[in-house]
């Protein structure tokens, strides 16, 4: 049954990413280009290393976050 409260859903990474890149858009288009000058220095390889760090955290933890099924 679709209508099923038992079973549980977890939320969408994907969509959350969306809507982070949704404000970020609209805070550059309300305070205007000028004010985000920090971001045209900023290097992307260290951007690389935290997305890696934060999957290498979340592959170590997330097998001990699993519910076993009954």
């Amino acid at each position: 049954m679709a209508d099923d409260l038992s079973t549980t859903r977890r939320p969408s990474a994907a969509l959350l990413l969306m809507g982070l890149v949704a404000l970020g858009i609209s805070a550059w288009s309300l305070f205007g280009p000028g004010t985000f000058t920090w971001l045209t220095t900023f290097d992307g390889r260290w951007l690389v290393v935290a997305v890696a760090g934060v999957l290498g955290l979340a592959l170590i933890f997330t097998p001990g976050l699993r519910v076993p099924r009954s």
